[in-house]
């Protein structure tokens, strides 16, 4: 049974009445503010990972656990430039993609550490101005191992990973951002359909309890246009007044070549 959090159905429930009445600003890079840090080995590893076997630098999740101190700042310069949501710093925090850096190990710590620093930002802010309460995102990024795609050129059926391996390595990730109190999921850059539908599984399986753990349905601005008919009344007027004359019905007796202006190449 997954770790109840206090608060959690509270802050989910005014999550989604909040983002029915206005645009909900997500922070921004990550790994360029971990970059202007230059930060150095030392900082990746730590006392934890002073006798580690193999460089640490530039695995920036693995700063959770090292250096909390500097991930706290960046939630907190995030929030303060007016951020409602701010994702954990565990993009890369599965066994999969940290096995690179043969910390597999730590990923449990790594997530649950990731969301508890950013749910005591979040909290702390949300005290500060209850008007405009912050949010905790946690971040999952793709993995360096595909399931649609074969890892060899002339072996069409080839995989380095199968689907229960990607989607245990998922799985111990949200269950962690889950347990760490995070109040969403952020599946981002993942460019294999089939990895995606790994996380999103882990995510469904998650053993919620009764703590009122939920998710937020995410679908692309079409779609949820033509599911959520409020929305579509909310755009800016030119805009609508665009989509219902655009170029192709603005006017619609002409030609085709009349209905666009003549493209230019570089010619005066």
């Amino acid at each position: 049974m997954s770790k109840v959090q206090p608060g959690r159905a509270e802050r989910i429930a005014r999550l989604k009445a909040i983002a029915k009445e206005r645009i909900l600003i997500l922070d921004g890079a990550w790994g360029v503010m971990i970059q202007k840090r230059k930060l150095a080995e030392a900082d990746y590893r730590g006392e934890r990972f002073k006798d580690h076997p193999v460089e640490l630098k530039g695995n920036n999740d693995i700063l959770c656990l090292t250096r909390p101190d500097i991930i706290a700042e960046l939630h907190d310069a995030y929030f303060a430039a007016g951020a409602d949501i701010s994702e954990t710093n565990t993009f890369s925090a599965t066994t999969i993609a940290q096995a690179e850096y043969e910390a597999g190990e730590a990923v449990y710590d790594i997530n649950f550490q990731g969301a508890k620093i950013a749910r005591e930002v979040a909290d702390r802010w949300t005290a500060t101005e209850p008007d405009k309460p912050r949010f905790v995102a946690g971040s999952v990024g793709p993995l360096n191992r595909m399931l649609s795609m074969s890892s060899d050129v002339n072996d069409p059926g080839a995989r380095t990973v199968t689907f229960e391996q990607v989607y245990q390595a998922y799985r111990q990730q949200m269950i962690a951002l889950h347990e760490g109190g995070v109040d969403l999921f952020l599946i981002e850059t993942i460019t294999d359909t089939l990895n995606c539908k790994a996380a999103v599984k882990a995510i469904l399986d998650l053993p919620v309890g009764s703590d009122g753990g939920g998710l937020l349905e995410l679908r692309p601005p079409r779609q949820a246009l033509r599911h959520r008919p409020e929305l579509r009344a909310r755009r800016r007027p030119d805009e609508a007044a665009y989509r219902r004359t655009g170029p192709h019905r603005r006017h619609p007796g002409l030609g085709l070549s009349q209905r666009r202006p003549p493209q230019r190449h570089g010619r005066v």
